[in-house]
């Protein structure tokens, strides 16, 4: 029998990608300021930030399975041989570290701690303080 779980965000609309993920997180993330500057009410900001948090969450389970990127060329040895193309690097998918590094946080906190990123996702607590508790554990 099937699950009478609503669906997220991301099903409803079709999220498969790092440069979905990150883009559906930047629209939220303009949708949670807008709605704070005009006044739309806490329910909107809410709203708003739960999708962002979500988004990252996806953006940081997309992150940590991907395949990386080889640090800088190395001068003896080429890193990419005829016929290979290199993953895209953080900056190609338009993130900056601390984007990617908050975002693989968000997906360790859902996998490890999903009491800690409800309360991320509701506002209750910060990232900054997700990240000590994971340290911790």
């Amino acid at each position: 029998m099937g699950t009478d779980l609503p669906p997220t965000i991301s099903e409803i609309l079709g999220i498969k990608d790092k440069a979905a993920a990150k883009k559906l997180m930047d629209l939220a993330s303009a949708a949670e300021h807008y709605a704070r500057k005009a006044r739309l009410g806490e329910e909107s900001i809410q709203y708003a930030h739960e999708i962002k948090i979500d988004a990252g969450m996806l953006l940081g389970g997309y992150l940590e399975k991907a395949e990386k990127h080889p640090p800088g060329p190395d001068k003896e040895e080429d890193p990419c041989p005829a016929g290979r193309d290199l993953p895209p690097t953080i900056a190609d998918l338009g993130l900056t570290y601390k984007e990617s590094s908050e975002a693989q946080l968000l997906a360790r906190l859902k996998a490890e701690a999903p009491e800690q990123h409800e309360a991320v996702r509701s506002r209750s607590s910060t990232r900054t303080s997700s990240r000590l508790t994971l340290r911790r554990c």
